[in-house]
């Protein structure tokens, strides 16, 4: 219930109900949706938050039929040497089998290749979550910001930089701009 009041909310019900691609869809229960914080799927279904909402499902979608064992027809199944398996949102899932279990990116797969229409799904015991960057490691990652880091820090506002709530433009000088000055 709760994945689908998601889906719906985010306007990507036509992906999903399109005949002419397979998908498969990592899908969460509504117990599995309990294991996120509090108010969690109070703030993705606000209207100033389609943006992050329709990245979460993206992150449950992959293109293609991926199986966890063969079935005819199926391209390849989870864990075959040399698959890749990429969520919609852009991000590489990783698939282990270990211990008698299944899981995808840390997350254990309950039951699998349940057939649709259109695909297939799997079952997983909590949402996966988009790998997202924060303002402070993206201008890490790039490099040439290190003075602005640390006046940020000095400051006391390293956690502005590294919080995923409030949408923020920043306007980061670079080391070589504040040089010039």
């Amino acid at each position: 219930t709760v994945l689908s009041k998601l889906l719906k909310r985010s306007g990507l019900t036509k992906l999903l109900q399109n005949r002419h691609s397979k998908y498969t869809v990592l899908a969460p229960t509504d117990e599995a949706f309990k294991t996120l914080p509090e108010g969690t799927i109070d703030t993705l279904l606000a209207p100033q938050n389609l943006d992050l909402l329709s990245d979460e499902i993206r992150t449950h979608i992959v293109a293609g039929t991926v199986t966890v064992g063969k079935i005819p027809g199926a391209p390849f199944p989870l864990g075959t040497r040399g698959s890749q398996v990429v969520n919609e949102y852009g991000q590489e899932l990783v698939y282990r089998k270990s211990g008698g279990g299944q899981t995808i990116d840390r997350v254990t797969i309950a039951s699998f290749e349940h057939l649709a229409r259109n695909g297939i799904y799997h079952v997983i015991d909590r949402p996966l979550l988009p790998k997202r960057e924060t303002i402070r490691a993206t201008l890490e990652k790039k490099g040439g910001y290190t003075i602005f880091l640390e006046l940020m820090q000095i400051a006391g506002r390293q956690d502005t930089l590294d919080q995923f709530k409030t949408p923020l433009t920043i306007f980061a000088p670079t080391d070589e701009a504040f040089r010039r000055e």
